[in-house]
C-alpha cells in the first residue's frame, strides 16, 4: 500500500522550489502524477505558471504533487483533473483534505496539551472569583425580594435594561415652558442607569412568574464540569490513544473550554460592575408609590452603600 506523506505547509514559492525533487516544466506524459503533498494560495503578486510543460497557466492557488518516479512539481486544479494517475483527482483531493484536517487537529491538540496547566489555572481562578461574586449577587437579589413592591420595580428596571425611572410632576412654569397641556404635567424620567446588567438577567417564560437569574451561576457550573471532565483528563496518554475519528470531538471540547473561559472573564467583569457600591446605591432610587416599613429598610440598605454622584460625575 502506498505510504502518504504528512501534508505540507506552503506559504511561498521557496517552500516549494527549495525541495530537492521539485522540477519546473515536467512533461506529464513522462512523469505521471500520483499524490498531493501540499496546497497553497498565494497573493496576486506571487502568481506563477503551472509546473507542467503542457500547461504553464498562470495561477495563485494550486497543489504541490509527487510523480510516480519521485519527482515533484506544482499544478492547478484543471491539470489535476486532466493528468492524475491511479485514482481520480477528486478522490485524491478528498484524501488529502482529510489528511490536512487531521494534521491541523493534531497540531491544535498538541498546542492545547502544552497549555493545559495554564488553562486549568485560569479555570480555577475564575471558579474562585465567580463563587464569591455569585454569592454576593444572590444576596442582593434576596434582599430585593424581601419586599414585593421593591422586587416589582426592580423587575421593571431589568426589563428596561437597567434604567431606573421615576415619575415626576412638572411645575406649572415648567409645563408651560414645554408647551404641555394641563393634563400632561406628569412624566417618567430616567434617574439612574445600572451598570453590569449582563450579570443579572430576567427569565420570562410564558405562563411563568418573571424572576431574575444569574448567567454567572450557569458559567460557574460549566467551568467546574470542564475542569474535571476535560482539562484534568486531557493527558499525553489520552491524546496518544485518541483515534482519528475522535479527534474532532476532542478538539471541540477544548475549544468549548476556551470559549467558556473567555465568557467567564467577561462575566466576572460584569458582576464586579454590578456589585460596585456606587452602582448598588442606585437601587435606593427605585420609585415606589408607597414606601412601607419593610421597603424602606431595603432601600435604605442600598442608600448607605455609597453617596450619590456629585455634579459633573
Amino acid at each position: 500500500m502506498h505510504e502518504f506523506d504528512e501534508p505540507l505547509a506552503l506559504s511561498c514559492h521557496e517552500d516549494i522550489t527549495s525541495r530537492p525533487q521539485w522540477r519546473d516544466g515536467l512533461d506529464p506524459t513522462e512523469h505521471r502524477l500520483q499524490q498531493i503533498l501540499g496546497d497553497y494560495e498565494f497573493p496576486k503578486a506571487l502568481e506563477w505558471a503551472c509546473g507542467l510543460s503542457t500547461c504553464r497557466q498562470i495561477h495563485q492557488r494550486g497543489f504541490l504533487v509527487r510523480t510516480e518516479d519521485g519527482l515533484e512539481t506544482h499544478i492547478g486544479n484543471v491539470c489535476g483533473v486532466k493528468h492524475f494517475h491511479l485514482v481520480s483527482w477528486e478522490a485524491e483531493r478528498s484524501r488529502y483534505r482529510r489528511a490536512k484536517e487531521d494534521a491541523e487537529l493534531r497540531l491544535y491538540l498538541e498546542q492545547a496539551l502544552a497549555e493545559r496547566d495554564t488553562l486549568a489555572a485560569q479555570a480555577r481562578g475564575r471558579i474562585q472569583a465567580l463563587e464569591g461574586l455569585v454569592q454576593q449577587l444572590r444576596e442582593v437579589l434576596e434582599r430585593l425580594a424581601r419586599d414585593p413592591d421593591v422586587h416589582r420595580v426592580f423587575m421593571e428596571a431589568l426589563r428596561a435594561g437597567g434604567a431606573i425611572r421615576k415619575a415626576r410632576t412638572l411645575s406649572e412654569e415648567e409645563a408651560d415652558s414645554r408647551g404641555l397641556p394641563p393634563g400632561r404635567r406628569t412624566f417618567t424620567e430616567t434617574v439612574a442607569q445600572l451598570e453590569g446588567m449582563s450579570a443579572v438577567q430576567m427569565v420570562a417564560r410564558p405562563g411563568a412568574q418573571q424572576r431574575p437569574w444569574l448567567p454567572s451561576a450557569i458559567l460557574l457550573g460549566q467551568l467546574r464540569e470542564m475542569l474535571n471532565s476535560t482539562l484534568l483528563r486531557f493527558t499525553r496518554e489520552r491524546l496518544a490513544a485518541t483515534r482519528v475519528k475522535d479527534r474532532p470531538a476532542l478538539s471541540a471540547e477544548i475549544r468549548q473550554v476556551r470559549e467558556t473561559l473567555a465568557g467567564a472573564a467577561t462575566s466576572v467583569e460584569d458582576a464586579q460592575r454590578f456589585l460596585a457600591p456606587e452602582n448598588l446605591y442606585k437601587l435606593s432610587l427605585l420609585d415606589l408609590r408607597h414606601v412601607s416599613g419593610r421597603a424602606g429598610k431595603v432601600l435604605n440598605h442600598f442608600a448607605r452603600l455609597a453617596q450619590p454622584p456629585g455634579p459633573g460625575d
